[in-house]
């Protein structure tokens, strides 16, 4: 379509950062097209990744590379082993992977948007609903908007005191970050290791209706450790040799069950919030934040939030950025990046194929006002009315020509089912079988947000049909480009 050609950024967080981190880290891009990163992932996510990875001999691995991380001095959380199961399932081809500091390679003639990750500062004991701050992560710096304190990506996870760095450890590897951006996802993780079952049996034990965050705010507002902000205790983490995990592995269910509980209760912190989420040293210790630039939060918040992140916190934690809403728009509003389009695709879960919702949006725009940044108003319902489901929304504010222009992608299956591309009826049945399959309802829950293993029919289903979609509102997306441009040149 050339639209990435007009494209200043793309960003993600959770499953899309992971896909993206995918993307920018391969050594042909921005080269190679994506169609053969695409292939690569189809290939990599055809069988069930626990199955092939969660096996003793790979638990007693990688347990002891995160021990080694807690003795250089740094902390450990799940969020480290659940990243080396994420990054080894989907860049398992990949002979080296590349740091997030060294996709600077592929963006730095500009062929390419800069892309961008976020995750979520949380506190312990208190829902992200209540207090959090997103954290941006490029291939240049990491760090918060909210306080206007960032640091070479190259430093994110050493020890800053009053904005110095006082220990510097080597940049993380890009499978722990991945770990964070999709962090939402060890609750499903963690039910095999705690309850033994199968990661089959599992994914269809685990609702598909989209209370995911629902599920994890209660899960994570209830961390029996105390706040200790002053400790310097590490996490308990029991002796581990190779008694405890024998390198023996076997497919058993029963054999994987006795093993992991074994494993979970040498790493007593996989019950714990603070074993869910990342765990980093804090950057921000010892800076004085109130005078920093924070426009929408009153006066007092911005003096408690200083003084405990400043002051009190020598490590903070961080989560996946979909317990707050599933779209990485606050990166991508702030003031100094001047964005006038959004191409939002939304495939968050919902109960029924033809209901859709735009919770995501409405949590969006309520952010943004609350921030003092334009957001179009999203008037899903006067559309849904008039226009009933489809594969594209476009949101303007008439009011306002400087406001931004969302178009918005949900994920439908309704006019693929008819055409194989845009105006291209299907005439074969098995053209028709192909189309013919539902996302939120479909029978062997592939399409759940729990599940990790794709076969390849139900693989090349989505993404020809998520193909389609996107290519069904080519058009849409060309007017609002040019509508823009006539707006700029007006100026």
């Amino acid at each position: 379509m050339g639209v990435l050609d007009c494209a200043m950024y793309t960003a993600g967080l959770s499953g899309s950062a992971w896909y993206l981190s995918t993307l920018y880290s391969h050594p042909d891009w921005p080269k190679a097209h994506p169609y053969t990163i695409k292939q690569d992932l189809r290939k990599n996510v055809k069988d069930n990744w626990m199955w092939l990875l969660l096996t003793p001999s790979w638990m007693y691995n990688h347990v002891n590379i995160i021990l080694d991380k807690r003795s250089r001095g740094q902390p450990v959380s799940f969020t480290d082993f659940f990243g080396y199961l994420v990054g080894e399932t989907i860049l398992k081809d990949r002979k080296n992977v590349p740091k997030l500091s060294e996709q600077r390679h592929a963006v730095k003639d500009a062929a390419v948007p800069m892309p961008l990750y976020t995750c979520l500062h949380v506190k312990k004991n208190e829902v992200a609903q209540n207090f959090c701050e997103w954290l941006e992560f490029s291939p240049y710096e990491v760090g918060m908007t909210k306080y206007g304190t960032f640091m070479k990506t190259e430093n994110f996870g050493s020890k800053y005191f009053c904005g110095k760095l006082v220990t510097p450890y080597p940049e993380p590897p890009l499978l722990y970050l991945q770990g964070i951006w999709g962090s939402a996802f060890t609750i499903m993780l963690q039910r095999v290791l705690n309850e033994g079952q199968s990661p089959t049996d599992t994914v269809k034990n685990m609702s598909n209706s989209g209370d995911l965050r629902q599920e994890l705010q209660t899960d994570v507002s209830v961390d029996p450790m105390s706040e200790d902000e002053e400790s310097d205790d590490e996490m308990d983490i029991g002796a581990m040799d190779g008694k405890d995990l024998k390198d023996e592995d076997s497919g058993d269910p029963g054999f994987l069950k006795s093993i992991a509980e074994s494993f979970v209760e040498k790493i007593s912190f996989l019950k714990t919030r603070s074993g869910r989420a990342g765990l980093v040293h804090n950057f921000l210790r010892g800076l004085q934040l109130m005078t920093a630039p924070v426009p929408s939060v009153e006066v007092k918040e911005v003096a408690d939030t200083a003084d405990h992140l400043a002051v009190k916190a020598k490590r903070i934690y961080l989560v996946d950025s979909g317990l707050l809403f599933n779209s990485p728009y606050p990166p991508l509003l702030r003031p100094q990046r001047n964005v006038d389009i959004f191409l939002s695709f939304d495939f968050s879960a919902r109960e029924k194929d033809n209901e859709l919702s735009f919770n995501e949006l409405y949590l969006a725009e309520k952010w943004a006002k609350a921030n003092n940044l334009k957001f179009p108003p999203i008037n899903a319902k006067e559309q849904l009315e008039t226009d009933g489901i489809k594969e594209y929304y476009v949101f303007t504010d008439p009011a306002d020509p400087t406001c931004p222009v969302v178009v918005h992608f949900p994920l439908v299956n309704k006019t693929f089912k008819e055409q194989s591309k845009p105006g291209v009826p299907r005439k074969t049945a098995e053209e028709k079988e192909f189309a013919k399959f539902s996302v939120f309802e479909d029978p062997d829950n592939y399409y759940s947000t729990f599940n990790f293993h794709y076969p390849t029919k139900p693989f090349d289903r989505l993404s020809a049909m998520t193909e389609f979609n996107t290519l069904l509102g080519e058009q849409a997306i060309k007017d609002v480009i040019a509508d823009c441009v006539t707006k700029r040149r007006g100026k």
